[in-house]
């Protein structure tokens, strides 16, 4: 099988539609393929990876705890948009992953290294 260096931007935020759970579920059927996978949020799909949601709330199953997980299914590279982070008061500790913050560029490179993208 050849590897591919697969790239899944959460662009949507949490309970407002099915993007969130649809990409999470992208990741996961992709990692029991070997891929090399890296995750971007940029936007407002940040707000999946904030500490202290209550899906319950929104009237939606919890699959946020899901993303809790992806060590497990080797998916370990994760990144966030300091821009976005920045624009909406965050920062990489009200993350409930640990995520590595990218600067415009960064996200440039992380982007030219990939050989697929999706974007939810």
């Amino acid at each position: 099988m050849v590897e591919k260096r697969i790239l899944v931007i959460f662009s949507a935020p949490p309970f407002a539609g099915f993007q969130g759970r649809e990409a999470l579920d992208a990741v996961l059927a992709a990692s029991a393929y070997e891929q090399q996978l890296s995750l971007l949020f940029l936007d407002d799909g940040l707000w999946q990876l904030v500490k202290g949601q209550d899906p319950l709330q929104g009237r939606s199953k919890d699959y946020l705890s899901t993303f809790r997980a992806l060590p497990l299914y080797e998916v370990e590279d994760i990144y966030v948009c300091g821009e976005a982070l920045a624009k909406r008061g965050l920062s990489a500790a009200d993350l409930s992953l640990e995520a590595k913050v990218l600067d415009s560029q960064g996200m440039a490179e992380l982007l030219a290294q990939q050989q697929c993208i999706y974007r939810f």
